[in-house]
């Protein structure tokens, strides 16, 4: 998973990459969901701490403000459906229209800006764990957890997990690929870009889990002929 697209995996040799992936799993695992319960302004606090963290691990900005991108998605929605109430509501006990009133309308009422701190703070903590780990670590963290609980040799369940989390920066260097053809096609950002590239996102996707599914039988039977 090299390149620098979203939560894709850096090569280097810091301290992050070094660490063994059971233990960056875990660290993972517990610090993205703990980011939620914390106070907002802890949050933002770890978020600076995280982001100065990964330019510390020689991880360019631009890369780790790429990961933001779900936060300025949830930002908007939120902000459009805040608008959405406002607008209701104004238009149910007003009849006339000032500036301030389209002033009030417009600008944000600040109650999700608790949230969008925790959910940085997560986005961050992730972020860190995808690009200082490989998928073949990944594999290796999830697949040393479970041999410790189930104390198997088998681990079906690391073996689906990680695959499934490969899938998003997968489905993100896809969706890439497909915005670059629709550029170099002369097509525009409109909403009907949406319609034409989800639908292809969703067949390449299908298509890539086949042939994942496809090599571990292929796999899977080679070791029991072994």
């Amino acid at each position: 998973m090299k390149g620098s697209g979203f939560f894709h995996y850096q090569t280097g040799s810091s301290v992050l990459h070094r660490t063994p992936p059971a233990i960056k799993t875990v660290a993972m695992v517990i610090l993205a969901a703990l980011a939620f319960w914390v106070p907002p302004a802890v949050a933002a606090a770890l978020w600076a701490a995280l982001f100065c963290a990964g330019l510390c691990t020689k991880l360019r900005a631009r890369d780790m403000l790429e990961d933001q991108k779900p936060l300025a998605f949830y930002a908007v929605l939120m902000w459009c459906a805040g608008f959405c109430v406002r607008l209701s509501a104004f238009c149910r006990s007003n009849t006339s229209v000032s500036l301030l009133d389209i002033a009030r309308l417009l600008a944000p009422d600040g109650s999700y800006l608790p949230f969008l701190a925790q959910l940085g703070c997560s986005l961050s903590v992730t972020s860190l764990f995808f690009r200082t780990t490989s998928t073949v670590q990944l594999h290796e963290g999830c697949a040393a957890i479970e041999r410790a609980v189930t104390r198997k040799k088998t681990t079906p369940l690391a073996d689906t997990l990680s695959l499934t989390l490969t899938f998003i920066p997968r489905l993100a260097a896809q969706w890439r690929q497909l915005e670059t053809a629709w550029r170099a096609r002369g097509g525009k950002v409109s909403v009907r870009r949406i319609l034409v590239l989800v639908p292809a996102l969703f067949s390449l996707g299908m298509h890539e889990a086949w042939q994942k599914a496809l090599s571990r039988e292929n796999r899977a039977a080679q070791d029991d002929l072994a």
